[in-house]
């Protein structure tokens, strides 16, 4: 039995050009970081069940014929690798839809496991590969590349996209640096279920908006200078001007939205939303007293049924827990 853990991600920069589409013609270039909230997985190649497939998640299913198989991703690999008995067990810190790549996450979880199969090295270059490979040529899934990246590499990353390939450049803040950008990172998470529609939606206006992500060009250069050295007001600024590109290309509000974000507004705060259909996850930058005034400004305006929670970020990605051999 092995038991792999996957960190969900945050990209402060450069979202929409880790499209292939994109970056195959112009070159892509995307700055963020994992984030101590994700997916731990446990698979048993050989459960003691009735059933030759027991895949629990939000829902369960249990089959002995794999053409029954609901889910897509899991489907797709057991289909793909001739799986003839498995049993996985999902479980996440956060629902999805909140915009922080969590199918990926999942992706490489499940992709950790099909290389230790393949008796092939747990390289971070490999996982974000195959977990890359799943979702978008054998799911056929629409997206770009980066959330499989920063979920396999963990940490800070730099990634630099072109000629269907990447290479990943670690940003490592000292130990006070780090501490201090961990001091101001949280997120508010709301309750939503659906986002594949959207994503389609970020696909026309991706393709429209061309000179849009040019822009960001200007921003790379002092992202990564601004994580190194945790200079918190310069990635303040450099957050609301990213945020404001990203609505060139891609519908950032929702009804969810909309309100929360005219309460930040009003707070002058540094935030985006995260994901690339029309919103997910609100990710903010400040420290533990603007939260609370946000918590105190949200509950006026009577918006409730959200959680707000501080992040980390993670410095290991995708990895094996522990493995267990239920022979012995």
């Amino acid at each position: 039995m092995l038991f792999i853990s996957s960190p969900f991600r945050v990209s402060i920069i450069g979202g929409g050009t880790d499209y292939q589409k994109y970056f195959n013609e112009y070159s892509g270039r995307s700055i963020g970081f994992a984030i101590n909230q994700g997916c731990l997985i446990s698979v048993n190649n050989n459960p003691n069940k009735i059933f030759n497939y027991r895949l629990v998640y939000s829902g369960i299913e249990e089959t002995n014929n794999p053409e029954e198989i609901k889910h897509k991703m899991l489907y797709t690999l057991i289909k793909h690798r001739q799986i003839k008995k498995i049993e996985i067990h999902y479980d996440a810190t956060l629902g999805k839809c909140n915009g922080l790549g969590t199918s990926s996450a999942f992706a490489c979880a499940l992709t950790a496991y099909d290389l230790t199969q393949q008796n092939s090295l747990l390289e971070e270059y490999s996982i974000a590969r195959g977990a890359i490979n799943l979702e978008r040529d054998l799911m056929n899934e629409f997206g770009g590349w980066q959330d499989q990246i920063y979920s396999a590499y963990g940490g800070i990353c730099d990634i630099s996209f072109s000629n269907n390939n990447f290479y990943v450049s670690q940003i490592k803040p000292n130990r006070d640096a780090l501490n201090k950008l961990n001091e101001n990172l949280f997120l508010i998470v709301q309750k939503r279920t659906t986002c594949e529609t959207s994503l389609k939606n970020a696909n026309i206006k991706l393709n429209q908006n061309i000179i849009s992500l040019r822009e960001f060009d200007n921003l790379y250069t002092a992202t990564a200078q601004s994580l190194f050295n945790a200079n918190i007001e310069d990635l303040k600024e450099i957050m609301k001007e990213a945020f404001q590109l990203k609505q060139k290309f891609t519908d950032v509000h929702n009804q969810e939205t909309a309100p929360i974000c005219e309460v930040l507004d009003s707070l002058n705060c540094a935030y985006k939303i995260t994901g690339s259909g029309n919103g997910g996850g609100i990710f903010i930058i400040g420290d533990r007293e603007l939260k609370d005034k946000i918590k105190v400004s949200l509950s006026k305006k009577g918006i409730k049924d959200l959680k707000i929670i501080n992040l980390k970020i993670a410095s290991r990605g995708t990895h094996i827990i522990e493995p267990f051999d239920l022979k012995n």
